[in-house]
């Protein structure tokens, strides 16, 4: 992120942060089915993989922090 768009966010009140935020959640699942809904199908399915893949890694993870504490 640049330095500008940094500091305009910083002094932006919270009602307009969040704004913003309803604004480009907005555009960003419009765009979700862009060119049509059989794609926005597949960009979610696709997401909610990676997604899970990423929770399976970090549960992993931290089984395996707790089994190297109670050993260690």
């Amino acid at each position: 992120m640049e330095q500008d768009d940094l500091a305009t966010y910083r002094a932006m009140r919270p009602e307009e942060r969040l704004a913003l935020a309803l604004e480009l959640s907005a555009l960003c699942w419009a765009w979700l089915d862009v060119p049509d809904r059989k794609a926005g199908d597949r960009k979610w399915a696709a997401w909610q993989r990676e997604h899970d893949l990423s929770n399976e890694a970090m549960l992993a993870g931290l089984e395996k922090h707790r089994r190297e504490s109670e050993s260690g």
